[in-house]
């Protein structure tokens, strides 16, 4: 085997070496990044859960809120219908 020959193939190996360093190197900040990824999925499907709870307590507030505020108005139109009916009441009498 002639030199220019082992040269080219020790040139071949060294770039394909360097290639082969890189790929690891590269493999190896995908798995920091995806780990990354998946630390700040966690952090936002905790932040979503406490979201989703504090709306369903918002969503019960409003239920009970509209439930007294209808009761409150029916009880206003009953005691104006009451002062309705009722004779008028000279301001003496009150």
């Amino acid at each position: 085997m002639k030199a220019a020959s082992l040269y080219r193939l020790q040139g071949q190996f060294e770039n394909a070496a360097r290639q082969t360093e890189q790929l690891r190197e590269n493999e190896k900040m995908a798995g920091v990044t995806e780990q990354r990824r998946k630390t700040e999925l966690s952090a936002a499907r905790n932040d979503h859960r406490a979201s989703l709870k504090a709306v369903t307590k918002l969503d019960g507030l409003l239920q009970h809120l509209t439930k007294r505020t209808a009761r409150r108005s029916l009880a206003l139109a009953e005691l104006s219908e009451e002062d309705e009916r009722s004779p008028l009441r000279l301001p003496t009498e009150r």
